[in-house]
This record gives structure tokens, C-alpha cells and sequence, in this order.
């Protein structure tokens, strides 16, 4: 088995970037703590930006996902199987085994980094209530094999666009996370809109709708230390992830950035009121935002030489969350890491293995298949900056040390 390194921490003095950012005007704040939002307005604002019917706010992705797994497995009592990326987010499997079902992997393909088509054929059955179509870093899975087949089975298809907000499908302007029959966003850290708190359930399906708000209207509300408690998370987050704080929180180990922990417990609850009102407040800035990525992006693709060593993306312009370089085999991607790491450039890895490798999770999931593809993610997957805070001093320090990697190489 292949072992996993923990990334080491220092508290150095420099200025440093975080992996992903987002800008949070200081007006938020006064709008959280003294503004009263109608929710409904905002709520349609971000319906309309979607293009969806019905939308659920939550704390979080991982509750949203929970939300919808309860309502789905109220339709289709008979099914307690759900297929998830074997490389993903454990707080997936935390959501699945928190409703009372069962994780079941799929090794990912490595043209978009979402499921596997053929090994997703062999992962569906009658047992199927879902499978969850992951758009990692932001980037489309190909939807139209995976509702093929998950149809075969009338296993429902949930979209993970909780990198992806926003973005969009290739040659299409349909969004991310609303081809499926639910969809779900999140909005903590490191994620296209950042706000330390929020996830997003949406569908175009009346009936499931109606089953998704049986569940709803029973999660606790949110209370005035939750949103005061929500305020200074945010402006913390504001703060220090300044490229000249930023290496404050970098270098504090019980933070635990950077890290892929399984976190079992789940705690249901709706949004703290006035975050639906920031996030409509906030969507002016998303499009912007998605163009820097753009450009951002572009830039890396026409100036990293990748020689043997790195293979860039096919879309080189594409808004990612943050630019994925996979590094081949050999290449010492932790010793590339730890040079960026060094001066601050903002790079960083995903997640450290598949899914039944990852301590706390591979005793509960009990699978000891191999999944070639996640194994290869985490082993070679790098991924670098795109936001606005990324400027022309970064991009030479980045293209200077990846291309000298290439050059050894």
C-alpha cells in the first residue's frame, strides 16, 4: 500500500498564497450583523443565476448532500447503495454513512478526473440509489454516460459541483450541478465563493423537491452565536489569507491546512440567516472572478514547459479552482511541492490517496480493491493558484521552478 506523507509544518515569516481565494468586501460583515436580507429575493436571484427551480441552504456541502440522500432514499426505500469517485472528499462518505447507507467506490478517469466509465458499468445494480458525478477542481465530468447508465438501474444522479460554482459545461451555458436530478454547492473555504459557512441543494424535480423540504423544515435553525460565531470565521478568513498573513494559519498544525482528514460526524442544519443574502450579493463578483482563473490558466498552459515530466490540462484556458498539473510517475511531486511551498507560490496537492487507503475511513469501508486511477491522483496531482492575488512575480517564480523540474527530467 502506498504510504501516505503528512505535510510538514514551520511557521516561517513570508509572504505566502493561499491554494484558493475569493474577495469578501468588508461590507459583508456590517450586512450580516445589522441588514435584514429578504431571503426570498436573494433566493430567486440565485435560482435565475443557476437556472434551477427549487433551492435548499444549508450549513454546509456535506449537509446538503446529506438532505439529499435522506429525501432520495425516502423514494426508493429498497436501494441503500451510493457510488462515489474513489479520489474525493471523504466528507462524501461521511454524508452516505451518516443516512445509514453504504459508500461504494468507482476508480476516475483521468481525462476529467471524474468517474470511470467502465468502471462505473460495473458498479451500478439493482442496490443503486445514487451515484454521485464529482466535478473535481471545478472541471465537467461527462454527464451523458453517467445518467446512461445510472437510468439502467433508475439509480437517481447527484452532482458534487462544490468546486464548481459557476462554471459552466463545455459548448453549453448550463451550469454546473443542475443536470442531475439534485445538485449540490459549497461555500466554506477554498471553494469559488468562500464564505466559511453554506451549502446549496437544488433541482429542477417537483417531486423530489417536496420530499427534500419534508426533511428540510426538520433541521434546526441556526441561532444569533451561530451567525456571530459565522461573522468572525469570516473575517479571520479575510484577514489571514492576505498573501501577507496568510502564513500565519499556514503554519498553525491544529488548523490542519492542507490536510485530508475523515471527519465522521455530520450535523444537519440550515444556513445561518443573511448568508443566502450574501452569497446573491456576492455573484456580481463570480463572473469576474472566473475570467482571472481563465486567464490565469492560460497563462500556465502557454508558459510551463511540461517536458516528460507534467502533463498540463486539454483545456487550457478553463476557470478551474486551481490549476491541475499531474506529474508523472518518478517525478518527485513532494520534492516539487515542497520547492514552491518554500517560496510561497501557493501550491498544493489534493487529496493524499483513494478513499479505502485514507486512515479513520479504510476500517469502515473494508475494501481492499485497487483503484489504479486515484492511487495515480494522489500520488502525482499538483495543483497551482489561480486567483487575483496571483501576479507576475508568482507566475515567474512558479514557471521558473517547474521548468527547471522538466529540465532535469
Amino acid at each position: 500500500m502506498a504510504s501516505i506523507t503528512k505535510p510538514t509544518f514551520r511557521m516561517t515569516v513570508r509572504p505566502t498564497l493561499p491554494p484558493a481565494w475569493n474577495p469578501v468586501p468588508w461590507r459583508t460583515f456590517s450586512k450580516l450583523l445589522f441588514v435584514h436580507y429578504d431571503a426570498r429575493t436573494f433566493e430567486n436571484e440565485i435560482l435565475d443565476y443557476l437556472g434551477v427551480r427549487y433551492a435548499f441552504f444549508c450549513s454546509s456541502g456535506r449537509s446538503s448532500l446529506w438532505l439529499a440522500l435522506k429525501a432520495l432514499s425516502s423514494l426508493r426505500q429498497e436501494k441503500n447503495e451510493v457510488i462515489i469517485p474513489a479520489y474525493t472528499c471523504p466528507a462524501l462518505a461521511s454524508a452516505i454513512l451518516k443516512c445509514g447507507l453504504k459508500p461504494v467506490l468507482c476508480d476516475v478517469s483521468m481525462d476529467d478526473f471524474g468517474l470511470d466509465i467502465g468502471s462505473l458499468r460495473s458498479k451500478v445494480t439493482g442496490k443503486t440509489l445514487a451515484v454521485v458525478a464529482v466535478h473535481l477542481l471545478g472541471r465537467p465530468s461527462d454527464m451523458a454516460p453517467i445518467k446512461e447508465i445510472a437510468d439502467k438501474e433508475c439509480a437517481f444522479v447527484i452532482e458534487d459541483a462544490a468546486q464548481g460554482f459557476g462554471n459552466v459545461f463545455p459548448k453549453s451555458s448550463q451550469k454546473l450541478g443542475t443536470v442531475g436530478h439534485v445538485g449540490f454547492f459549497s461555500f466554506g473555504r477554498g471553494k469559488p465563493l468562500g464564505l466559511m459557512h453554506g451549502g446549496l441543494l437544488v433541482t429542477n424535480s417537483k417531486s423530489i423537491s417536496e420530499a427534500i423540504s419534508a426533511f428540510y423544515c426538520e433541521l434546526p435553525d441556526s441561532d444569533r452565536i451561530d451567525r456571530l460565531s459565522h461573522v468572525f470565521n469570516l473575517a479571520a478568513f479575510k484577514l489571514f489569507s492576505s498573501p501577507y498573513l496568510y502564513w500565519i494559519p499556514k503554519g498553525m498544525p491544529f488548523l490542519h491546512l492542507g490536510q485530508t482528514r475523515f471527519e465522521p460526524e455530520v450535523r444537519p442544519q440550515k444556513a445561518i440567516y443573511g448568508v443566502t443574502g450574501i452569497i446573491g450579493d456576492l455573484l456580481k463578483y463570480l463572473d469576474e472572478e472566473k475570467i482571472i482563473r481563465q486567464r490565469q490558466s492560460q497563462w500556465y498552459s502557454s508558459n510551463i514547459n511540461g517536458g516528460h515530466a507534467v502533463v498540463k490540462p486539454e483545456c487550457p484556458s478553463f476557470p478551474f479552482l486551481r490549476y491541475p498539473l499531474l506529474m508523472e510517475p518518478g517525478s518527485n511531486r513532494d520534492k516539487l511541492l515542497q520547492a514552491l511551498s518554500t517560496r510561497g507560490l501557493g501550491a498544493a496537492r489534493m487529496y493524499p490517496c483513494a478513499l479505502n487507503k485514507l486512515p479513520g475511513l479504510k476500517e469502515i469501508l473494508d475494501d481492499d480493491a485497487d483503484y489504479p486511477n486515484a492511487d495515480k491522483l494522489g500520488a502525482c496531482l499538483l495543483t497551482l493558484p489561480l486567483h487575483r492575488n496571483v501576479g507576475d512575480r508568482h507566475r515567474a517564480g512558479i514557471k521558473s521552478i517547474l521548468n527547471q523540474a522538466a529540465k532535469g527530467n
